[in-house]
Protein backbone atom coordinates (compact mmCIF):
# COMPACT_ATOMS: atom_id res chain seq x y z
CA UNK A 1 0.00 0.00 0.00
CA UNK A 2 1.56 3.32 -1.09
CA UNK A 3 1.35 6.49 1.48
CA UNK A 4 -0.96 8.41 -1.00
CA UNK A 5 -3.73 5.17 -0.21
CA UNK A 6 -3.20 5.77 3.03
CA UNK A 7 -3.34 8.95 3.45
CA UNK A 8 -6.03 10.15 0.39
CA UNK A 9 -5.57 13.68 1.82
CA UNK A 10 -1.91 14.07 0.11
CA UNK A 11 -3.45 13.41 -3.78
CA UNK A 12 -4.02 16.71 -4.19
CA UNK A 13 -0.52 17.73 -2.67
CA UNK A 14 1.17 15.57 -5.35
CA UNK A 15 -0.90 16.47 -8.68
CA UNK A 16 1.79 17.98 -11.37
CA UNK A 17 1.77 21.02 -11.60
CA UNK A 18 0.78 22.40 -15.32
CA UNK A 19 1.46 25.84 -16.82
CA UNK A 20 -1.36 26.59 -19.33
CA UNK A 21 0.61 29.09 -21.43
CA UNK A 22 2.10 26.10 -22.52
CA UNK A 23 -0.71 22.92 -21.87
CA UNK A 24 -4.02 22.72 -23.58
CA UNK A 25 -6.62 25.01 -21.71
CA UNK A 26 -8.52 21.87 -21.58
CA UNK A 27 -6.27 19.88 -19.39
CA UNK A 28 -6.97 19.31 -15.56
CA UNK A 29 -7.32 16.48 -13.71
CA UNK A 30 -10.32 14.61 -12.77
CA UNK A 31 -11.32 13.63 -9.34
CA UNK A 32 -8.76 10.72 -9.44
CA UNK A 33 -5.99 12.83 -9.73
CA UNK A 34 -5.46 11.64 -13.64
CA UNK A 35 -3.87 14.60 -16.32
CA UNK A 36 -7.08 14.56 -18.98
CA UNK A 37 -6.64 16.35 -22.37
CA UNK A 38 -9.67 17.18 -24.08
CA UNK A 39 -11.46 14.91 -21.61
CA UNK A 40 -9.63 12.10 -22.12
CA UNK A 41 -6.98 10.21 -19.37
CA UNK A 42 -3.78 10.32 -20.81
CA UNK A 43 -3.30 7.25 -19.32
CA UNK A 44 -6.52 5.74 -21.27
CA UNK A 45 -5.24 7.21 -24.29
CA UNK A 46 -1.19 5.60 -23.94
CA UNK A 47 -3.08 2.17 -23.03
CA UNK A 48 -5.48 2.46 -26.19
CA UNK A 49 -2.94 3.84 -28.93
CA UNK A 50 0.44 2.85 -27.72
CA UNK A 51 2.81 4.67 -26.74
CA UNK A 52 4.96 6.96 -28.12
CA UNK A 53 2.13 8.63 -29.37
CA UNK A 54 1.41 12.33 -30.31
CA UNK A 55 -2.08 14.00 -28.85
CA UNK A 56 -3.92 17.13 -30.76
CA UNK A 57 -6.52 18.89 -28.63
CA UNK A 58 -9.41 19.66 -31.29
CA UNK A 59 -10.44 22.61 -29.22
CA UNK A 60 -6.93 24.11 -28.65
CA UNK A 61 -6.41 24.13 -32.48
CA UNK A 62 -10.30 25.99 -32.92
CA UNK A 63 -9.04 28.83 -30.49
CA UNK A 64 -6.04 29.52 -31.50
CA UNK A 65 -7.68 29.59 -35.02
CA UNK A 66 -10.63 32.00 -33.54
CA UNK A 67 -7.26 34.37 -31.85
CA UNK A 68 -5.78 34.93 -35.22
CA UNK A 69 -9.08 35.91 -36.41
CA UNK A 70 -9.81 38.03 -33.99
CA UNK A 71 -6.16 39.59 -34.33
CA UNK A 72 -6.50 40.41 -37.95
CA UNK A 73 -10.10 41.02 -38.87
CA UNK A 74 -10.09 42.49 -42.15
CA UNK A 75 -6.86 39.89 -43.13
CA UNK A 76 -6.59 36.54 -44.24
CA UNK A 77 -5.12 33.83 -41.58
CA UNK A 78 -3.79 30.82 -43.98
CA UNK A 79 -2.46 28.21 -42.00
CA UNK A 80 0.77 26.76 -43.18
CA UNK A 81 0.49 23.10 -43.47
CA UNK A 82 4.13 22.26 -42.34
CA UNK A 83 3.20 22.69 -39.03
CA UNK A 84 0.88 19.48 -38.96
CA UNK A 85 -1.98 17.90 -41.16
CA UNK A 86 -4.10 15.44 -41.44
CA UNK A 87 -7.48 15.25 -43.32
CA UNK A 88 -9.16 16.27 -39.46
CA UNK A 89 -7.05 18.83 -39.05
CA UNK A 90 -7.58 20.63 -42.02
CA UNK A 91 -11.79 19.82 -41.96
CA UNK A 92 -11.20 21.81 -38.13
CA UNK A 93 -9.44 24.61 -39.77
CA UNK A 94 -11.84 25.00 -43.02
CA UNK A 95 -14.85 24.89 -40.38
CA UNK A 96 -13.17 27.97 -38.64
CA UNK A 97 -12.64 29.65 -41.99
CA UNK A 98 -9.45 29.70 -42.33
CA UNK A 99 -7.06 29.17 -45.61
CA UNK A 100 -4.89 26.94 -46.20
CA UNK A 101 -1.19 27.38 -47.17
CA UNK A 102 0.38 23.82 -48.55
CA UNK A 103 3.75 22.86 -49.48
CA UNK A 104 3.42 20.22 -51.30
CA UNK A 105 1.59 17.84 -53.64
CA UNK A 106 1.05 15.28 -50.72
CA UNK A 107 -0.23 18.34 -48.34
CA UNK A 108 -2.53 19.16 -51.06
CA UNK A 109 -4.05 16.14 -51.18
CA UNK A 110 -4.34 15.56 -47.45
CA UNK A 111 -6.20 18.56 -47.54
CA UNK A 112 -8.57 17.56 -50.15
CA UNK A 113 -9.47 14.17 -48.18
CA UNK A 114 -10.09 16.74 -45.61
CA UNK A 115 -12.68 18.48 -47.67
CA UNK A 116 -10.59 21.94 -47.82
CA UNK A 117 -11.89 24.20 -50.28
CA UNK A 118 -9.54 24.18 -52.68
CA UNK A 119 -10.53 28.17 -53.57
CA UNK A 120 -9.05 28.65 -50.48
CA UNK A 121 -5.65 27.21 -50.81
CA UNK A 122 -2.34 28.61 -51.86
CA UNK A 123 -0.24 26.19 -53.36
CA UNK A 124 3.13 27.72 -51.44
CA UNK A 125 5.67 25.31 -51.60
CA UNK A 126 9.24 26.78 -52.62
CA UNK A 127 10.64 26.48 -56.19
CA UNK A 128 7.82 23.81 -57.31
CA UNK A 129 8.40 20.95 -59.60
CA UNK A 130 6.18 20.28 -62.83
CA UNK A 131 4.53 17.85 -60.99
CA UNK A 132 3.51 19.82 -57.88
CA UNK A 133 2.26 22.82 -60.25
CA UNK A 134 0.03 20.31 -61.92
CA UNK A 135 -1.91 19.10 -59.02
CA UNK A 136 -2.32 23.04 -58.13
CA UNK A 137 -4.16 23.35 -61.44
CA UNK A 138 -5.43 20.09 -61.33
CA UNK A 139 -7.09 20.78 -58.02
CA UNK A 140 -8.01 23.75 -59.04
CA UNK A 141 -6.50 26.25 -56.22
CA UNK A 142 -7.56 29.43 -55.27
CA UNK A 143 -3.66 30.96 -55.71
CA UNK A 144 -0.33 29.60 -56.84
CA UNK A 145 3.32 31.64 -55.16
CA UNK A 146 5.58 31.63 -57.59
CA UNK A 147 9.00 31.69 -57.09
CA UNK A 148 11.03 31.78 -60.49
CA UNK A 149 10.93 32.47 -64.42
CA UNK A 150 10.45 28.50 -65.47
CA UNK A 151 7.32 28.43 -63.15
CA UNK A 152 5.63 31.01 -64.55
CA UNK A 153 6.33 30.01 -68.07
CA UNK A 154 5.29 26.65 -67.59
CA UNK A 155 1.69 28.19 -65.94
CA UNK A 156 1.71 30.16 -68.85
CA UNK A 157 2.01 27.36 -71.66
CA UNK A 158 -0.70 25.35 -69.02
CA UNK A 159 -3.30 27.06 -68.11
CA UNK A 160 -6.67 27.74 -70.45
CA UNK A 161 -8.59 29.77 -67.72
CA UNK A 162 -7.21 32.81 -65.64
CA UNK A 163 -5.26 31.84 -62.40
CA UNK A 164 -4.43 33.76 -59.73
CA UNK A 165 -0.83 33.81 -58.80
CA UNK A 166 1.65 35.52 -55.97
CA UNK A 167 4.50 36.59 -56.64
CA UNK A 168 7.19 35.35 -54.08
CA UNK A 169 10.14 37.84 -53.57
CA UNK A 170 12.87 38.12 -51.36
CA UNK A 171 13.54 40.71 -49.08
CA UNK A 172 17.08 40.79 -48.42
CA UNK A 173 20.58 38.80 -49.74
CA UNK A 174 20.16 36.60 -47.45
CA UNK A 175 16.88 35.12 -48.62
CA UNK A 176 17.21 35.65 -52.07
CA UNK A 177 18.95 32.60 -52.80
CA UNK A 178 16.23 30.75 -51.78
CA UNK A 179 13.24 32.36 -51.64
CA UNK A 180 11.55 33.99 -54.83
CA UNK A 181 12.22 36.43 -57.17
CA UNK A 182 14.91 39.01 -55.41
CA UNK A 183 13.22 42.57 -54.60
CA UNK A 184 16.05 44.36 -55.18
CA UNK A 185 16.24 43.35 -59.23
CA UNK A 186 14.24 40.44 -60.76
CA UNK A 187 10.76 40.76 -58.96
CA UNK A 188 9.59 43.88 -61.09
CA UNK A 189 10.57 42.06 -64.75
CA UNK A 190 8.59 38.86 -63.19
CA UNK A 191 5.66 40.93 -62.17
CA UNK A 192 5.99 42.63 -65.61
CA UNK A 193 6.24 39.09 -67.59
CA UNK A 194 3.14 37.56 -65.34
CA UNK A 195 1.02 40.42 -66.64
CA UNK A 196 1.71 39.88 -70.03
CA UNK A 197 0.06 36.44 -69.49
CA UNK A 198 -3.20 36.22 -70.96
CA UNK A 199 -4.23 33.79 -68.12
CA UNK A 200 -2.63 34.93 -65.02
CA UNK A 201 -3.52 37.13 -62.65
CA UNK A 202 -0.59 38.76 -60.26
CA UNK A 203 -2.81 39.64 -57.38
CA UNK A 204 -0.28 40.44 -54.65
CA UNK A 205 2.61 39.56 -53.39
CA UNK A 206 4.20 36.45 -51.10
CA UNK A 207 7.52 37.08 -48.96
CA UNK A 208 8.99 35.15 -45.76
CA UNK A 209 10.86 37.54 -43.23
CA UNK A 210 13.95 36.53 -42.04
CA UNK A 211 15.81 38.46 -39.17
CA UNK A 212 13.62 41.75 -39.56
CA UNK A 213 10.26 42.34 -38.24
CA UNK A 214 7.11 41.69 -40.06
CA UNK A 215 6.59 45.30 -39.90
CA UNK A 216 9.66 46.47 -41.72
CA UNK A 217 9.09 43.21 -44.04
CA UNK A 218 5.66 45.52 -44.96
CA UNK A 219 6.90 48.89 -45.19
CA UNK A 220 9.85 47.79 -48.05
CA UNK A 221 6.71 45.68 -49.40
CA UNK A 222 5.04 49.15 -49.76
CA UNK A 223 7.51 50.79 -51.42
CA UNK A 224 8.19 48.14 -54.23
CA UNK A 225 4.27 48.44 -54.42
CA UNK A 226 4.65 52.12 -54.60
CA UNK A 227 6.93 51.89 -57.31
CA UNK A 228 4.99 49.53 -59.43
CA UNK A 229 1.99 51.49 -59.22
CA UNK A 230 3.96 54.59 -60.44
CA UNK A 231 6.10 52.86 -63.06
CA UNK A 232 3.30 50.42 -65.41
CA UNK A 233 0.19 51.00 -63.26
CA UNK A 234 0.04 47.97 -61.44
CA UNK A 235 -1.41 47.34 -57.97
CA UNK A 236 -1.41 44.47 -55.82
CA UNK A 237 -4.67 43.29 -53.78
CA UNK A 238 -2.88 41.29 -51.37
CA UNK A 239 0.51 41.41 -48.87
CA UNK A 240 1.35 37.53 -47.91
CA UNK A 241 3.70 38.39 -44.94
CA UNK A 242 4.66 34.95 -44.61
CA UNK A 243 4.89 32.52 -41.39
CA UNK A 244 6.52 33.14 -38.09
CA UNK A 245 3.52 35.46 -36.91
CA UNK A 246 2.27 35.39 -33.16
CA UNK A 247 -1.46 36.82 -32.15
CA UNK A 248 0.69 39.52 -30.97
CA UNK A 249 2.21 40.42 -34.46
CA UNK A 250 -0.73 39.78 -36.13
CA UNK A 251 -2.65 42.52 -34.06
CA UNK A 252 0.54 45.13 -34.52
CA UNK A 253 -0.24 44.39 -38.43
CA UNK A 254 -4.20 45.25 -37.76
CA UNK A 255 -3.01 48.57 -36.44
CA UNK A 256 -0.85 49.23 -39.22
CA UNK A 257 -3.33 48.36 -41.74
CA UNK A 258 -6.04 50.41 -39.92
CA UNK A 259 -3.41 54.00 -40.13
CA UNK A 260 -3.35 53.59 -44.13
CA UNK A 261 -4.85 52.14 -46.49
CA UNK A 262 -3.12 48.57 -47.43
CA UNK A 263 -3.79 45.96 -49.50
CA UNK A 264 -5.48 42.57 -47.75
CA UNK A 265 -3.28 41.59 -45.72
CA UNK A 266 -2.06 37.47 -45.55
CA UNK A 267 -0.25 35.83 -42.67
CA UNK A 268 0.86 31.72 -42.52
CA UNK A 269 0.90 31.01 -38.87
CA UNK A 270 1.50 26.96 -38.45
CA UNK A 271 3.32 26.76 -34.53
CA UNK A 272 0.86 29.30 -33.56
CA UNK A 273 -2.59 27.28 -34.71
CA UNK A 274 -1.42 24.07 -33.56
CA UNK A 275 1.90 23.79 -31.41
CA UNK A 276 -0.06 24.44 -27.60
CA UNK A 277 -1.88 21.91 -28.69
CA UNK A 278 0.11 18.58 -28.98
CA UNK A 279 1.18 16.79 -26.47
CA UNK A 280 3.45 13.56 -26.61
CA UNK A 281 3.31 10.67 -24.89
CA UNK A 282 6.25 8.21 -24.09
CA UNK A 283 7.07 5.77 -21.34
CA UNK A 284 10.31 4.78 -19.23
CA UNK A 285 11.58 1.42 -20.45
CA UNK A 286 14.41 1.11 -17.84
CA UNK A 287 16.08 3.22 -15.59
CA UNK A 288 19.72 3.05 -14.59
CA UNK A 289 22.75 5.42 -13.26
CA UNK A 290 25.17 6.88 -15.34
CA UNK A 291 28.75 6.66 -14.02
CA UNK A 292 28.80 9.90 -11.58
CA UNK A 293 25.47 8.96 -10.27
CA UNK A 294 22.81 10.92 -12.22
CA UNK A 295 19.73 8.81 -13.14
CA UNK A 296 19.37 7.72 -16.53
CA UNK A 297 16.25 6.73 -18.36
CA UNK A 298 14.84 4.98 -21.50
CA UNK A 299 12.07 6.04 -22.85
CA UNK A 300 10.43 4.32 -25.60
CA UNK A 301 9.79 6.96 -28.63
CA UNK A 302 11.59 9.73 -29.96
CA UNK A 303 12.22 13.24 -27.89
CA UNK A 304 10.36 16.43 -28.48
CA UNK A 305 13.61 17.66 -29.79
CA UNK A 306 14.38 21.45 -30.70
CA UNK A 307 16.15 20.19 -33.93
CA UNK A 308 12.71 18.97 -34.97
CA UNK A 309 11.27 22.62 -35.29
CA UNK A 310 12.38 25.80 -37.71
CA UNK A 311 14.58 28.43 -36.10
CA UNK A 312 12.11 30.78 -35.46
CA UNK A 313 10.00 28.55 -33.65
CA UNK A 314 10.16 27.64 -30.10
CA UNK A 315 8.91 24.05 -29.90
CA UNK A 316 8.52 21.77 -26.74
CA UNK A 317 9.65 22.48 -23.27
CA UNK A 318 11.42 19.37 -22.54
CA UNK A 319 11.77 21.15 -18.71
CA UNK A 320 7.96 20.89 -18.49
CA UNK A 321 8.04 16.95 -18.68
CA UNK A 322 5.38 15.23 -16.06
CA UNK A 323 4.89 11.95 -14.73
CA UNK A 324 0.90 11.73 -15.86
CA UNK A 325 0.36 7.58 -14.78
CA UNK A 326 1.36 8.12 -10.38
CA UNK A 327 1.36 10.60 -8.46
CA UNK A 328 4.89 10.88 -6.97
CA UNK A 329 6.08 12.94 -3.65
CA UNK A 330 9.46 12.27 -4.80
CA UNK A 331 11.49 15.94 -5.16
CA UNK A 332 12.83 16.11 -8.87
CA UNK A 333 16.05 15.59 -9.95
CA UNK A 334 18.35 16.16 -12.98
CA UNK A 335 17.63 12.75 -15.41
CA UNK A 336 19.01 12.27 -18.28
CA UNK A 337 16.01 10.73 -20.43
CA UNK A 338 17.71 8.80 -23.95
CA UNK A 339 15.07 7.90 -26.77
CA UNK A 340 15.72 4.32 -28.29
CA UNK A 341 17.28 4.55 -31.29
CA UNK A 342 14.96 5.01 -34.56
CA UNK A 343 14.54 2.15 -37.24
CA UNK A 344 17.94 0.24 -37.53
CA UNK A 345 20.22 3.25 -37.88
CA UNK A 346 22.00 2.68 -34.65
CA UNK A 347 23.10 5.95 -34.20
CA UNK A 348 23.02 8.22 -31.48
CA UNK A 349 19.75 8.50 -29.45
CA UNK A 350 18.38 11.67 -28.95
CA UNK A 351 19.10 12.99 -25.32
CA UNK A 352 17.78 15.12 -22.89
CA UNK A 353 18.59 16.64 -19.03
CA UNK A 354 15.27 17.41 -17.23
CA UNK A 355 13.70 17.60 -14.07
CA UNK A 356 11.90 14.31 -13.01
CA UNK A 357 10.97 13.11 -9.65
CA UNK A 358 13.94 10.64 -8.34
CA UNK A 359 11.70 7.49 -7.83
CA UNK A 360 11.11 7.49 -11.50
CA UNK A 361 11.05 4.15 -12.95
CA UNK A 362 9.98 1.71 -15.78
CA UNK A 363 6.58 1.85 -16.53
CA UNK A 364 5.97 5.68 -15.85
CA UNK A 365 4.43 7.47 -18.43
CA UNK A 366 6.42 10.98 -19.58
CA UNK A 367 4.02 13.89 -21.22
CA UNK A 368 5.37 16.60 -22.98
CA UNK A 369 3.43 19.74 -24.10
CA UNK A 370 3.99 22.33 -26.65
CA UNK A 371 4.47 19.45 -29.30
CA UNK A 372 1.50 20.37 -32.09
CA UNK A 373 3.82 21.88 -34.63
CA UNK A 374 6.96 20.05 -36.69
CA UNK A 375 7.74 17.42 -34.25
CA UNK A 376 5.23 14.33 -36.11
CA UNK A 377 6.67 15.76 -39.31
CA UNK A 378 9.55 14.71 -37.93
CA UNK A 379 8.88 11.53 -36.40
CA UNK A 380 5.93 10.62 -39.10
CA UNK A 381 5.54 6.88 -37.58
CA UNK A 382 4.59 7.91 -34.40
CA UNK A 383 0.19 7.52 -33.88
CA UNK A 384 -1.25 10.81 -34.61
CA UNK A 385 -4.54 10.95 -32.34
CA UNK A 386 -7.54 13.66 -32.08
CA UNK A 387 -9.34 14.42 -28.71
CA UNK A 388 -12.53 16.37 -27.82
CA UNK A 389 -14.99 16.29 -25.44
CA UNK A 390 -14.21 13.09 -23.96
CA UNK A 391 -13.47 11.72 -27.50
CA UNK A 392 -10.68 10.12 -29.17
CA UNK A 393 -10.46 9.25 -32.65
CA UNK A 394 -6.63 8.34 -34.71
CA UNK A 395 -5.89 11.37 -37.24
CA UNK A 396 -2.79 9.32 -38.61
Amino acid sequence: MTLLELCPSLRAAARPRFDHRLWPATLHCDEEGRPLVGGVALTDLADQFGTACDIVDEAEVRAHATAYQAALPNGEIAYSSRALLAPAIASWLAEEGLSLDVGSADELAVALRGGFPASRIIAGGAVKTREELAAALAAGVGRISVDTFDELAWLASRIEKPQQILLRVGLSEELEQAFGFPLSSLAEEAWLRAHRQKNLRVVGLHCHVGSGSHEQALAVLLDFLEHMRSAHGLEAQQLNLGGGVSVETAQALAVERAAQPLPRLIVEPGQGVVGQAGTRLVRVIAKNFGTSGEPCAHVDGPLPISGAVPPSCTGADLDEVRVVNRHSLAADVPTRLLSRPRAESHGPADAARVPLPADLRAGDLLAFPGCGAYHHAHFGALALIGVRDGRADRLA
